[in-house]
């Protein structure tokens, strides 16, 4: 064989395995894209859970407040009886 062949087969190789490589690296890729899109939808899940939990305990911590503040006002407004002293 001459030198110009087995330079031409050994080029031929390289790209054959270049292309190989090329290919196995976008399986990887696309299995790795579908893989985040999927924790990334898992995630999001459970943050949208996290905050309707927490709005809803903010929702019951602030009807509880107005209610307080409510009754404040009341027996602020409603006219004083004295104790009799002893």
């Amino acid at each position: 064989m001459e030198f110009s062949s087995i330079r031409t087969e050994l080029r031929a190789e390289i790209r054959a395995g270049d292309a190989v490589l090329h290919d196995e690296f976008q399986v990887g890729f696309q299995q790795l894209r579908s893989q985040m899109q999927g924790l990334r939808a898992d995630v999001t899940g459970e943050m949208r859970t996290i905050a309707s939990q927490i709005m809803s305990q903010a929702r019951t911590l602030y009807e509880a407040m107005d209610a307080k503040l409510s009754l404040i006002d009341e027996v602020r407004a409603s006219p004083r009886r004295r104790r009799p002293k002893k």
